[in-house]
């Protein structure tokens, strides 16, 4: 796949990934604006076009790999490279802001309902959905340039944990 991209620019591979999104999966273009009755479930600030996040929710019993000390962004790019990395698709993750935990899930709120739960908590948590099946080998690529400068280093063939450094 990299070959693929050998020479391509950051423009060239953005614009395969809908030209809106920046190589962290955020909207670079403003969303518009529509009056709409109000979600049951109110998605937090970190959802964007790839990954829908549910404040205060989690999927119990279904994590995939545990990643330590890495940011939401970079979870969100882990989990597209899911199968890649652990062997398995990540459907979503759970991510812990005050510890920098990430939890891939093989699983989602409609593959496993009963384990999707709302627990109310001091430590700032939150349940990311990956709605971006169709899209994947774009938003794969993108992942790419989020982690343009960085090498892989470190895997841990035990976890599946893989660190990376500039």
């Amino acid at each position: 796949l990299q070959s693929l991209l050998y020479g391509l620019s950051d423009e060239t591979i953005a614009s395969l990934v809908n030209g809106s999104l920046d190589a962290s999966c955020k909207r670079t273009t403003p969303a518009p604006s529509t009056t709409s009755a109000p979600k049951k479930r109110k998605t937090g600030v970190n959802s964007d076009d790839c990954f829908l996040e549910f404040t205060d929710f989690v999927l119990e019993g279904t994590a995939l790999a545990i990643e330590t000390t890495i940011t939401s962004q970079e979870c969100k790019c882990r989990c597209l490279k899911g199968e890649s990395l652990y062997g398995e698709a990540c459907q979503s993750f759970e991510y812990y802001f005050d510890s920098n935990t990430c939890l891939i899930n093989k699983q989602n709120r409609f593959s496993s309902p009963e384990s999707f739960n709302f627990v109310s908590s001091a430590q700032p948590r939150s349940y990311f959905e990956h709605k971006c099946a169709t899209r994947g080998l774009s938003l794969h690529n993108f992942c790419s340039i989020f982690f343009h400068g960085y090498k892989r280093q470190d895997v841990d063939s035990r976890s599946n944990h893989v660190n990376f450094h500039r």
